[in-house]
């Protein structure tokens, strides 16, 4: 979670699988079958989407275990 300062730096941040994720923005967009609350209705009900995705690949986390 951005922002949240809860989680300890030595441990890795994982994603909420569960929630407002790539994985379920992916299947929401393609199959439309199911409707997130965290995703617009105006988003789902477009006729063309483009989705990009600019991943660090957890760079923060790997810098800090690089050695």
């Amino acid at each position: 979670v951005i922002g949240d300062d809860s989680h300890p730096d030595d441990e890795p941040l994982l994603p909420d699988y569960g929630g407002a994720c790539v994985t379920g923005l992916v299947p929401a967009l393609l199959e439309g079958s199911h409707e997130p609350d965290w995703l617009s209705h105006d988003l789902l009900a477009a006729r063309r989407v483009l989705l990009l995705v600019l991943d660090g690949l957890g760079w923060n986390q790997l810098q800090q275990r690089r050695d």
